[in-house]
């Protein structure tokens, strides 16, 4: 139905008469009743929204070029295009599978390893980090392999290729109940964890299934980057905190954009930052079935720390009393400051090893050579301890 008002406005530049404003209400009606088009959603009622309230709730004169201003912008910041993935990215989805669990669909690498010695005859388990996927780990994928008879990489659900729900509220016990079922899928007895960040709580779930005997698989050795395993020491960046905010939160995660995601993924890079390639690749799996939309239900997993703080931080120092654990640590990172010492504290029959420097939040990116050297060494010294085969 359509409104009638009484407001008209005068201006020097351009003027707002009463059909405008009943134009732009009604405007509004409609984008209420049909939601249709993330364009819609977010430039329209934006632009729209403000100009009515400018001009018919308050009742001043708007300039046409700052009209016009804001429009551009609005268009460029909610709309910029979802880049391309790059051959590379192509091909690592090409070569993936998917699996349904509880009717979600969750994509998987499982690689092929060529491990000459028989005591490297084993499985890896990758569980990667927020905000990204499973293609964190591509640059180290090749030299994996020719340790390992075996390279498991799941995408968790909400991030990389997997389906993106929204209202789910994303259990990290769910995460880890998708890892239970692919390993159970593909069949798999006993397996080595490296996990990263978001993947590093993931594990401490499953190191403390394992340690009150629930899981059906062994695991042999846990290796974790850098991440939030000790939640009183975890500091969230600017972006983390924004989509957390109560009531605003969902505000913002629906016009996180692509120079929101860069700036703060550039926060937890050290010298070595991504290159635009990666940053495109990273944000266009971020938009695919908009998963930025998610990400501020994604983020619970920093509440879910605290809240099980006890059973993730204890979860290591059991399991250390029978397995091997590792960490390995870039130490610019500013999420999680000194955490080699933090663990050497906490857990303190677990090893340690720290990177150069410059290295911060995502060494498996930044610095894939020396990781790969440090996380070998570990595994060597692993392998001439009977106990823990």
């Amino acid at each position: 139905m359509i409104k009638t008002s009484n407001v008209s406005t005068v201006s020097t530049e351009y003027t707002f008469d009463s059909k405008t404003a009943i134009l732009l209400e009604n405007l509004i009606c409609l984008l209420r009743e049909k939601r249709r088009q993330n364009f819609v959603n977010n430039f329209l009622s934006f632009s729209s929204i403000c100009l009515v309230f400018c001009v018919h709730t308050m009742g001043f004169s708007v300039n046409l070029k700052f009209i016009i201003v804001i429009i551009g912008v609005a268009v460029a910041f909610f709309n910029y295009p979802p880049p391309s993935p790059s051959q590379l990215l192509t091909e690592w989805r090409q070569s993936g599978t998917f699996f349904t669990f509880k009717g979600y669909n969750i994509f998987y690498k499982d690689v092929k390893g060529s491990a000459a010695d028989t005591r490297n005859q084993r499985t890896l388990l990758l569980l990667h980090g927020f905000p990204t996927s499973s293609f964190d780990w591509y640059k180290m994928l090749p030299e994996l392999q020719k340790r390992f008879d075996r390279v498991i990489a799941p995408d968790f659900i909400g991030l990389g290729f997997s389906d993106k729900p929204t209202n789910f509220g994303y259990p990290i016990t769910f995460q880890a109940d998708i890892v239970e079922a692919l390993i159970a899928r593909l069949k798999i007895s006993d397996l080595d964890i490296l996990a990263h960040d978001y993947g590093d709580t993931v594990a401490q779930e499953l190191l403390a299934r394992y340690n009150d005997n629930k899981l059906k698989f062994d695991i042999k050795t846990t290796t974790l980057l850098n991440g939030g395993i000790f939640p009183r020491k975890h500091i969230p960046i600017a972006g983390q905190k924004l989509l957390r905010l109560p009531y605003l939160k969902f505000i913002f995660s629906k016009i996180a954009n692509f120079y929101f995601f860069r700036a703060s993924l550039n926060q937890v890079f050290g010298t070595n930052k991504p290159t635009a390639e990666e940053i495109d690749d990273m944000w266009s799996q971020q938009r695919y079935l908009n998963g930025y939309e998610v990400m501020s239900e994604l983020l619970t997993y920093i509440d879910q720390r605290f809240q099980n703080e006890d059973r993730w931080v204890g979860s290591l120092v059991k399991y250390s009393t029978t397995k091997p654990i590792h960490l390995i640590a870039g130490p610019a990172d500013p999420i999680n400051p000194i955490l080699c010492q933090n663990f050497k504290k906490m857990v303190p029959l677990g090893s340690c090893d720290v990177l150069p420097d410059d290295i911060s939040h995502y060494p498996n990116l930044e610095d894939p050579k020396g990781l790969l050297k440090f996380y070998f060494a570990f595994l060597d010294s692993e392998l001439l301890t009977p106990s823990s085969n």
